[in-house]
């Protein structure tokens, strides 16, 4: 690839290209790529001659600001020196995944106590609140101020920028942030494995042969599934069907791992604890980190000199560790990836049920450790194992070259509009709380956005990692959106009031697989207020969105006014347990039995519910000589709506009671 600066000639001949650029925003290091005037993908160099920048952001002052070797480097950092924001972006201080992080970083991490992000996850540095999102917004400028210096002075503004397959809408959307304050206009945001399958294909000289994409980064890690189609005997389509992954895996996590290792012969020898400053625990991360990479090239034992003041005491100790001995302490986390494989292989066979993998390319700075190649192979012993595509660099290249296509006339297609469903309801309202009920026919909602390039069409059918849900009354989380449902798409639903004169409409928004709501994340909310004061039934339409980055829009509209409303982020839910996305697909199947019988009381109540208010409307005025009846009749039904609205959970006792009321009632002389 080349990477030499363009000159003002080139530059303008093709201006929308050159000032376009694809940026891997990664966990440990980024890089920004773009095309050249001949169409060839290229990474540019940072100021120190370098494809690749540590993502380290230090915080010197208010407007001083180090990012990447500057930052990395500086002596005493102390709390001001700030890494794998990519970790913590989007997420709430309560989850248990930054929980476990905080443990190990040496910057302070604290919950956001004011609205309206209440609950999320912010940095502190001296007096000072930083949420993620501004230290990934540092990253992207470093990216952005590299390629403008590359381009001679000029501005450069569209780009495409690579998250994680599994990142969820609230990622997404936080990631979406950090560009905006960087001053990038997003052309889209792309999954990792995609953009390297992009890189791949377009070096790519064999067409209908399956391929994945194996992307082991600092952080996180991917699989993709595909394969470059030929028609008409060309090489035309690079079509992406199988995508799984874990946000929560990667380099940092073996880091981690020969820490722990170390802390332990430590502490053995000289039966102490290891201290707990932050400094100290730094400065034995960089070693592990050191030894890690050095262990990827040689068999030969790796040393680092451990230093601590433990009680004023100045201990010492030469941990030792060799390859053998890495591979066997990180033999869970490096088999661990094969069943991720094992679940991307399983869906791709949805659409090509005999599937066998002809090649694997290698992707991210994790894939250099040679125990990660040695599984593969075992694994798909038949399979070529790929490398022409830096393993850095692949996931920037990727998104240069989609960046390209997407800003430039000559190849731009204008992507088909997601496919709209509006869903039916019965007339009747259900239930009788802010908490709407619905029922929804759920489409088959598929679509795909066809960029065509000039070495071939880019079919880029990216899905949904989890299902979108909204709660109503019972806590039910109703999917509204499956997962695995291809982006961009939209889906309609009508909603109504369910008492007179409502005031208002709340619905909490949430992304999981399980059927009451809060064993999900919530991820927003709508709120609408000051409702217009008229009967039971008032129709609203609620319309979700998902577009062609993944991102989740909502717009609530009240029909009676036309007033609407969005979907405002929270980070105020549940604490989420579960520190990868694949942890809610097991949990759903896990917990199904548990799952179906809540849905089972939950639906027995609300036809119970509906009888209610249906039989209240019936009595109607009191008819002479038979008050005591109907006053009875009343009392009956508003005990039991006062029964239903606890929410029980036994479906044998809410048929009991069913029953139990329909005996009485019907013994009552009414007419």
């Amino acid at each position: 690839m080349s990477n030499s600066t363009c000159d003002s000639n080139s530059c303008s001949k093709n201006q929308i290209s050159e000032r376009t650029i694809g940026i891997d925003l990664g966990t440990t290091r980024c890089c920004v790529a773009a095309i050249d005037k001949n169409g060839i993908p290229f990474t540019i160099e940072n100021d120190q001659g370098l494809k690749t920048t540590p993502s380290y952001v230090l915080y010197e002052s208010n407007s001083n600001v180090k990012v990447g070797k500057a930052a990395m480097n500086s002596q005493y950092p102390g709390e001001k020196l700030i890494y794998d924001s990519k970790r913590l972006i989007g997420r709430q201080y309560s989850d248990q995944a930054v929980t476990e992080d905080c443990e190990r970083w040496s910057f302070v991490v604290v919950r956001n106590d004011t609205e309206p992000d209440e609950g999320k996850a912010m940095i502190k540095v001296n007096d000072r609140l930083i949420a993620p999102e501004k230290v990934s917004a540092e990253l992207l400028k470093s990216m952005k101020r590299d390629a403008e210096r590359h381009f001679g002075g000029q501005e450069v503004k569209n780009a495409v920028i690579t998250v994680p397959a599994y990142f969820n809408s609230r990622q997404k959307e936080m990631t979406m942030e950090a560009a905006k304050i960087a001053g990038l206009n997003v052309l889209k945001l792309l999954t990792e494995p995609t953009a390297a399958a992009i890189a791949l294909g377009i070096k790519s000289t064999e067409s209908n042969r399956i391929k994945m994409i194996y992307d082991l980064g600092g952080g996180t890690f991917d699989v993709s599934i595909g394969r470059i189609v030929e028609k008409n005997g060309q090489k035309s389509e690079l079509e992406i069907f199988a995508i799984s992954g874990h946000t929560h895996l990667g380099g940092e996590d073996f880091d981690n791992i020969i820490i722990e290792d170390a802390i332990k012969h430590f502490q053995d020898k000289h039966e102490v604890n290891y201290p707990d400053s932050k400094t100290t625990r730094r400065r034995l991360c960089n070693q592990c980190r050191e030894v890690k990479e050095n262990m990827a090239n040689t068999i030969s034992n790796q040393q680092i000199d451990m230093v601590a003041t433990v009680d004023d005491k100045r201990l010492s100790y030469t941990y030792t560790i060799n390859q053998a001995q890495f591979y066997e302490l990180c033999k869970e986390k490096f088999e661990g990836t094969l069943s991720i494989v094992d679940e991307a292989i399983e869906n791709a066979r949805k659409v090509v049920p005999d599937i066998v993998i002809d090649d694997i390319l290698l992707v991210g700075g994790s894939t250099r450790i040679p125990r990660i190649k040695e599984l593969l192979r075992e694994k798909f012993p038949n399979a070529k194992i790929l490398h022409n595509v830096n393993p850095d660099e692949a996931v920037a290249v990727g998104a240069a070259i989609l960046a390209a296509q997407l800003s430039d006339p000559r190849y731009k297609n204008q992507a088909p509009k997601p496919q709209q469903s509006s869903s039916s309801s019965s007339n009747q309202p259900s239930s009788n709380n802010n908490k709407n009920d619905m029922s929804i026919n759920y489409p088959e909602i598929t679509s795909n956005t066809d960029i065509e390039s000039g070495y071939m069409r880019l079919e880029i059918r990216e899905s949904l990692p989890l299902s979108i849900g909204m709660e109503i009354r019972g806590g039910v989380n109703k999917i509204i959106i499956k997962r695995g449902t291809v982006y961009p798409c939209e889906v309609k639903i009508p909603t109504y009031t369910v008492v007179d004169n409502q005031p208002s409409f709340t619905a909490d928004i949430f992304e999981g697989e399980r059927a009451r709501a809060r064993d999900n994340v919530r991820i927003g909310t709508i709120v609408m207020n000051y409702l217009r004061p008229v009967e039971r039934g008032s129709k609203h339409t609620t319309t979700f969105t998902i577009d062609n980055s993944g991102i989740l829009h909502i717009k609530h509209v009240e029909e009676v006014s036309g007033r609407t409303a969005p979907l405002q982020i929270n980070f105020n839910g549940q604490r989420n347990l579960n520190i990868d996305v694949a942890n809610y697909v097991e949990q759903a199947s896990r917990f199904k039995a548990a799952d179906e019988l809540f849905l089972l009381a939950s639906s027995l109540r609300r036809a119970f519910e509906d009888d209610l208010h249906q039989k209240k409307r019936q009595l109607g005025s009191n008819r002479q000589g038979l008050e005591n009846n109907i006053a009875r009749a009343r009392s009956i039904i508003d005990s039991c709506l006062a029964y239903c609205g606890g929410f029980p959970e036994n479906p044998n006792e809410i048929a009991q009671n069913r029953n139990a009321f329909n005996i009485e009632f019907n013994g009552l002389q009414l007419i």
